[in-house]
């Protein structure tokens, strides 16, 4: 009853497990998608007018952003947890 009442928090062990699913699912999921975001990326581009060079950078470049916002999201919560673990046992 404990983690329903959430005097319990999840385990860091099970927050690694998460990140990781995300880190590697997301780009997968969006592989299975790539039809409809190329269909996405061709009216974005008759729009915008961007060559086939600075759609490849830019798209690299938003991946690596948010694989780095992903994993700091999940670092700061992590951190959060082991503070108050350890702010728990200072205080006994």
């Amino acid at each position: 009853m404990e983690f329903l009442s959430f005097e319990t928090f999840v385990s860091v062990p099970l927050l690694i497990a998460v990140y990781y699913a995300g880190a590697f699912l997301v780009p997968v999921l969006l592989f299975f998608q790539r039809k409809k975001l190329f269909a996405y990326a061709r009216i974005a581009n008759e729009k915008l007018r961007f060559g086939r060079v600075k759609w490849v950078l830019l798209l690299t470049f938003a991946f690596v952003v948010f694989q780095i916002f992903w994993r700091m999201m999940f670092e700061m919560i992590i951190g959060y947890f082991q503070m108050r673990d350890y702010l728990q046992q200072l205080t006994g």
